[in-house]
């Protein structure tokens, strides 16, 4: 279920804002009034979207909106008056920042609040795919150091080397990358 961070300096605007996503569905919704309460929110909990109704009481939002997507898979929506629209969009669109000008349709409010977390869902996944082939490599970089320290020291070709470390690697029911950093470290590399 989608985690919503709502940061508005108005309690008014906050609980207009967080019935009318309960209105389309969204319950799981936090409301806090300044930044930094805001950035303790965020340290705890896994939020999926974060809506800043600009300008907060201790910053004017532009800092928090960086900060959450710099920081956290979590995206962000920034709501600001007519005629800032541009500036702050200017800064922030290169980090995938919405900003929408108040007011704001509903249903388009509805819209983009759907896109957004749409689009960081797409974007964590993604994250996730990309570690997940990183370890792939950093492992695939430990055991092929290790085959050439065994063809090495071994005087073996590489096909030989290989099934030494699968070999192993069943026999004693652990990783090829424990096995590769085992014959890493028995031969001093």
């Amino acid at each position: 279920m989608d985690k919503i961070l709502l940061v508005s300096k108005s309690n008014k605007a906050c609980d207009a804002l967080k019935e009318s996503l309960g209105g389309a569905g969204y319950e799981n919704i936090t409301c806090v009034s300044s930044a930094g309460g805001a950035r303790r929110l965020l340290s705890d909990e896994n939020y999926s979207l974060c809506i800043i109704d600009m300008p907060l009481s201790d910053e004017n939002g532009c800092e928090l909106a960086l900060y959450v997507v710099q920081n956290f898979d979590c995206t962000c929506i920034i709501l600001a008056q007519g005629g800032t629209e541009e500036d702050i969009s200017g800064m922030l669109e290169d980090y995938g920042v919405m900003v929408l000008t108040k007011p704001i349709s509903r249903s388009f409010f509805y819209k983009m609040v759907k896109f957004a977390l749409t689009s960081g869902k797409r974007i964590s996944d993604s994250r996730n795919e990309i570690k997940k082939l990183q370890r792939k490599l950093d492992e695939l970089k430990i055991v092929t150091r290790a085959k050439l320290v065994l063809m090495e020291k071994l005087n073996i070709s590489e096909t030989q080397a290989h099934k030494y470390i699968e070999r192993q690697a069943m026999d004693q029911r652990i990783t090829k990358e424990e096995v590769a950093n085992a014959i890493l470290k028995k031969y001093g590399f």
